[in-house]
């Protein structure tokens, strides 16, 4: 299956460097969009309307807040939450260098439509392209789509 350069692919991370990285990597093939501040999705300050895609960090280092800031930090699970509550139609994946095989049944328990890849990925290669592509393509269809199983797979790591 050929990759469409028609796909709008937004990437949610703190970290510029992966941010960067994924632009770089996937903007030729992809309309990249990236956001560093998840509360700018919940807030709807950056609409997720008319993505194909969403990947979304779990971890955010943002400084803490007071808890009567409503500006307050969200954590990754609570934006996949506001994500497949809002905007369930839109293929997520979660993608975290500390998931947990007990994060990992959470997830898959509360959301089975939802990818989980471990970081760091290597944007660069033609598998994870295929693999988001195809992914898109079950999760659209209605299936539960295929999902790598453990961390080492290398297709998804970087060399």
């Amino acid at each position: 299956m050929a990759l469409s350069d028609q796909l709008n692919v937004l990437f949610i991370d703190d970290e510029a460097d992966n941010l960067d990285a994924f632009v770089f990597n996937c903007e030729e093939f992809w309309n990249t969009r990236t956001v560093m501040d998840p509360r700018d999705i919940v807030s709807g300050r950056y609409s997720v309307k008319g993505h194909d895609a969403i990947m979304v960090d779990l971890i955010y280092n943002f400084p803490e807040v007071s808890p009567e800031d409503h500006s307050a930090p969200l954590r990754g699970l609570e934006v996949l939450a506001w994500l497949q509550e809002n905007h369930p139609e839109i293929p997520t994946m979660v993608l975290s260098a500390f998931l947990t095989s007990d994060i990992r049944r959470e997830i898959a328990q509360k959301y089975p439509k939802v990818m989980c890849l471990d970081k760091p990925l290597d944007f660069s290669r033609a598998a994870f392209r295929e693999m988001v592509q195809n992914f898109i393509e079950e999760y659209k269809a209605g299936n539960k789509p295929g999902l790598p199983s453990e961390s080492s797979d290398p297709t998804f790591k970087e060399t």
